[in-house]
C-alpha cells in the first residue's frame, strides 16, 4: 500500500465550486464564490480587480490633479510580524481560503490496494525553513467498494426512489451545487453577521470535495444509469464516480461542523437544531438517490467520510465540545460495502449521540464500523484565527 501526500491547493483560484454538479466540476461556489470559501460576495468584495476602464482612467485624472511633486516619507511602514496567524485579518477571504485549504489537505494521505482506499491523518512536527519536520501517517477513515452484485441489488432501491422525483424536483435542482442555503436556513447564518462561520463552513465543503474526488478515483464505481436502462437520471450524470457521494461529504461535513460550532458558541436549542441539521444533510444525500445518480451504498461511505472530517477539521481548529470545555476529538471510522446488498441508507442505523457506532445488515455484513481516536491531532494557528471569530459571532445569539 503506498500513501500519497495531501492534495493541497488542486484547482487553484475558483476551487472546485459543487463538485457532483451538472457537468462535473464546476457547479455554483468555488473559492471565493458564492458559497465557497471566502463565503457570500467572494473575492476581494470588489475592492480589487473590477475596476472598469472608464473607472480606471477617472482615477489617474484625479490622482494627477492632486497628488503634486513626491514628499518621500519620514520612516518605513513597519513590517508586519512574520508566520503570525493574527496576520489573516489582512488577508482578502478567497486568500484566507486558498492558505486554509493548503493547510488541511497538505495533512491528509491517501492509501490504496485494490477496491479499498483510506484517509490518513499526517503529523508534522518541527521542522524549519532550512530544517525538514518529522511526520508520521495515523489513519483518519477508509472504504471498501460493494462487489458487483452488491451494486445490481441497489439498483432496484434507486429505481424505486424515482417515484419521489415530482415532489423533491426542486430541492434536487437547487442542491446541484453546494447547498449551503439548506443549512443557513436551520442555523439562521446570514452573511452579514456570520461571515467568518460561513466562510468556516465553505472551506469544510471544498475539503469534502477535493478528498471525496480522491476516492472516487481510487474505487472508481459506476453509476445507476450504468446498471440499469430504466434509472433515467433526472439530471444529468456527473462525469466522476458514484462512491464515494460527494454531496453526502459535503452535506454531513458541514452538519458536523455547525454541530460543533454551535456548541462551542453555546447556542440555545441545541438539541433540535442538531437533529435538524442532520436530516438535512440525510435528506440532501438522499436526494441523490432520487434524481438516478447514487446508490443508498454511496452514501453510507459519504455520510462516514463526512461526519469523520467534520470533526477532523473543527479538531485541527482547535474546537471545543462546549465554551471552555474539553476539546473535540476525531474516532476514525470504516466503510465496508462488501455485503451491503440491498440494504437502503438510514443515519440511525450507524450514528447516535453524536458518534458513529458499528453497523451490521440485517445478512450480518458489518458495512460501518467505529475505529480508534485518532491520534497526535495538533491545533493550526490559522485554522483557529478563523474558528475563534466564527465561535465569536454567535455571541449573544438569540434562539432559532
Amino acid at each position: 500500500m503506498s500513501i500519497d501526500g495531501g492534495v493541497g491547493g488542486v484547482g487553484g483560484v475558483g476551487g472546485v465550486g459543487g463538485v457532483g454538479g451538472v457537468g462535473g466540476v464546476g457547479g455554483v461556489g468555488g473559492v471565493g464564490g458564492v458559497g465557497g470559501v471566502g463565503g457570500v460576495g467572494g473575492g476581494d468584495g470588489g475592492r480589487a480587480g473590477s475596476y472598469s476602464g472608464g473607472l480606471a482612467g477617472a482615477m489617474i485624472i484625479a490622482r494627477d490633479g492632486i497628488v503634486g511633486s513626491y514628499d518621500p516619507p519620514a520612516q518605513p511602514a513597519p513590517p508586519f510580524d512574520p508566520n503570525n496567524a493574527e496576520n489573516m485579518k489582512e488577508w482578502a477571504p478567497w486568500v484566507r481560503g486558498l492558505i486554509l485549504e493548503e493547510v488541511v489537505l497538505s495533512q491528509i494521505g491517501y492509501g490504496a490496494d485494490g477496491g479499498h482506499a483510506g484517509l490518513f491523518h499526517l503529523d508534522v512536527t518541527g521542522g524549519t525553513a532550512t530544517q525538514a519536520p518529522q511526520c508520521a501517517y495515523h489513519p483518519l477513515a477508509d472504504v471498501k467498494r460493494p462487489e458487483a452484485d452488491d451494486f445490481l441489488k441497489q439498483t432496484k432501491l434507486v429505481y424505486n426512489y424515482a417515484d419521489l422525483r415530482g415532489d423533491r424536483a426542486a430541492e434536487i435542482l437547487n442542491q446541484v451545487g453546494f447547498p449551503t442555503v439548506f443549512f443557513a436556513t436551520i442555523a439562521s447564518l446570514h452573511p452579514a453577521r456570520n461571515k467568518y462561520s460561513l466562510e468556516f463552513v465553505g472551506l469544510a465543503q471544498i475539503v469534502a470535495a477535493k478528498t471525496a474526488m480522491q476516492i472516487k478515483q481510487v474505487l472508481a464505481c459506476k453509476r445507476p444509469d450504468r446498471f440499469s436502462a430504466q434509472i433515467q437520471p433526472m439530471i444529468p450524470t456527473p462525469g466522476h464516480g458514484a462512491l464515494p457521494s460527494a454531496h453526502a461529504v459535503e452535506a454531513f461535513i458541514v452538519a458536523k461542523v455547525l454541530i460543533n460550532l454551535l456548541a462551542e458558541a453555546e447556542v440555545n436549542n441545541l438539541p433540535l437544531l442538531n437533529e435538524m441539521l442532520l436530516k438535512q444533510a440525510s435528506r440532501i444525500a438522499i436526494n441523490r438517490h432520487v434524481a438516478g445518480v447514487h446508490f443508498p451504498a454511496d452514501t453510507y461511505a459519504g455520510a462516514v467520510m463526512g461526519l469523520t472530517l467534520g470533526d477532523y477539521l473543527c479538531q485541527r481548529a482547535g474546537a471545543k465540545t462546549k465554551k471552555n470545555g474539553p476539546a473535540v476529538k476525531t474516532t476514525g471510522a470504516s466503510f465496508d460495502g462488501v455485503g451491503i446488498g440491498n440494504t437502503d441508507f438510514a443515519l440511525s442505523y450507524f450514528y447516535d449521540k453524536g458518534k458513529i457506532e458499528t453497523y451490521k445488515t440485517p445478512d450480518g455484513a458489518e458495512i460501518v464500523k467505529a475505529n480508534k481516536a485518532v491520534p497526535d491531532i495538533q491545533k493550526s494557528p490559522l485554522l483557529n484565527w478563523l474558528w475563534s471569530r466564527a465561535v465569536g459571532e454567535w455571541k449573544d445569539a438569540e434562539p432559532a
